[in-house]
């Protein structure tokens, strides 16, 4: 979090910014996340995790490539995880991602639909566990320690742009960012596969 703040408080000092010179479509947008995991435990898969809640912000730039189509970069920080009912666990990942989306939008002066696809990086650089020993259990609990400190996905957006004033839109957005990787580093003798996956709902503005 620290990182996206200091980037974010860098781009709104520069004088280009603040004499609104730089490029058109920059935006920042927020919202609340859902996330969960597919596990393979003992190569099968496991079927009892609950979603996890939490938050997301994001920084993004659209580049005009040919309308309707744009080029848009996106550089992100979410909470993801999943709860673990029956051994009383709850796994927390913050994760920075960076996303390069080929993106198709209908644009009109009052409301323009857009649709967005393309790969995923992220750098997992913070994980944690709330963990609760339960008898009958023998499995290590620490899940935070068994993840990869990068992994590799997809991203879909539906959204739409409203104008709001002359050079600035409302956008509200759906978002469905899932792995192609898997996220596991092999640590656990029984856990061959994560794979994480998750829904983002965000407002924003882009300028």
């Amino acid at each position: 979090m620290k990182v996206l703040s200091t980037l974010i408080l860098i781009l709104f000092s520069q004088p280009q910014f603040i004499n609104g010179q730089i490029f058109e479509g920059f935006g920042i947008k927020a919202g609340f996340t859902s996330s969960n995991i597919e596990m393979y435990y003992n190569n099968s898969k496991y079927e009892s995790m609950d979603r996890n809640s939490s938050f997301h912000f994001a920084v993004f730039k659209d580049f005009l490539i040919s309308i309707p189509l744009l080029l848009n970069t996106e550089l992100e920080y979410s909470t993801k995880g999943f709860d673990f009912p029956e051994i009383k666990d709850n796994v927390e990942i913050d994760c920075l991602s960076f996303k390069v989306l080929g993106k198709y939008i209908l644009d009109s002066q009052i409301i323009s639909p857009y649709i967005s696809i393309g790969p995923r990086l992220d750098y997992i650089f913070n994980k944690r566990a709330n963990l609760t020993t339960q008898e009958g259990y023998e499995m290590p609990l620490d899940w935070a320690n068994y993840f990869t400190d990068f992994s590799f996905g997809l991203s879909t957006q539906f959204g739409i742009e409203s104008r709001i004033m002359n050079s600035v839109s409302l956008l509200f957005e759906f978002s469905y960012n899932y792995d192609l990787s898997n996220s596991t580093n092999g640590k656990h003798p029984n856990v061959t596969f994560f794979r994480n996956n998750s829904f983002d709902i965000s407002l924003g503005l882009k300028f």
